[in-house]
């Protein structure tokens, strides 16, 4: 009722929804009032709220090509309901300011100017990743010993100290391109976003996906992104005896640019393109 009261006193002529549970109430009323529904799906396979708001849709947008998600598409709309023509890759809008990054900088708010390594670029998503950070703190020297290290920690999470080589922060949001574009390869977690934003600045990637959250969407993402040049997936609980192997063969021997199709430059175009569509019908 709450939901159908707000769509009335707004009166839209399109609901865009990117998911979250308040989104299925919202989508359940505009679908009852006859207000065409605009969905976009970030990662390679949904949750709960857009499996079922991707029923009442007029148009599922993707943020991960539809001919790799094809094998997941069971889990976002009943194959009764599926409509080619409606179902769109548009790619994840992402910030233009995250590609215009500068490394001369990068190494300059790290304190890793003049120096000759590689840099590694690690980061746990936007809440950091405890095992990934205390993975750092036990192998740093062995992570030193082979490339300067750009550590984002997560909010009140601590790193590995004081380092020669070794730069770390809580957050980072004007200096993330910037250490995109000083990094010469970089350690994630799978969301969507970040595979995006990393595909954007072709910076060749080792994914650990976080497990069991989500319907393992990470799991999903990092297996679509490793289809594609320059995405590796180690497992969390294979860290201690892959990684640090895994970052030596990639530095020394496969050092190579992601090239794929995971970033589409005018996403957010694309998007409000579909959804002035439906103000112009």
């Amino acid at each position: 009722k709450a939901s159908k009261k707000i769509l009335k006193e707004l009166n839209p002529d399109v609901l865009f929804s990117k998911g979250g549970y308040v989104s299925v109430p919202v989508a359940f009323a505009a679908k009852r009032m006859k207000i065409p529904i605009v969905m976009h799906e970030s990662d390679a396979v949904s949750g709960r709220a857009n499996r079922v708001v991707s029923k009442w849709a007029d148009h599922v947008c993707y943020g991960l090509p539809t001919s790799l998600v094809a094998s997941h598409l069971s889990f976002v709309r009943g194959r009764e309901t599926r409509d080619e023509r409606r179902e769109t890759f548009v790619g994840n809008p992402i910030r233009e300011s995250v590609i215009q990054g500068k490394a001369e900088e990068g190494f300059r708010i790290a304190g890793l100017e003049g120096r000759s390594k590689s840099v590694i670029f690690i980061m746990g998503g936007s809440q950091g990743a405890e095992a990934i950070n205390e993975f750092v703190k036990k192998h740093i020297d062995e992570l030193l010993e082979v490339a300067d290290v750009i550590h984002l920690t997560g909010k009140v999470k601590s790193g590995a100290g004081e380092h020669e080589g070794y730069y770390s922060l809580e957050f980072a949001n004007e200096e993330y391109p910037h250490f995109f574009a000083a990094s010469d390869l970089c350690i994630s977690r799978a969301g969507a976003n970040s595979i995006t934003e990393l595909a954007a600045n072709s910076v060749p990637t080792i994914l650990i996906p976080l497990r069991g959250v989500g319907h393992d969407h990470q799991q999903k993402n990092a297996e679509l992104a490793s289809q594609s040049e320059g995405f590796t997936i180690v497992q969390q609980s294979e860290m201690n005896e892959k990684l640090i192997p895994t970052i030596n063969n990639i530095l020394t021997n496969n050092l190579k640019p992601v090239t794929c199709n995971l970033y589409i430059p005018d996403a957010t175009r694309q998007i409000s393109k579909i959804i002035l569509g439906y103000l112009e019908s």
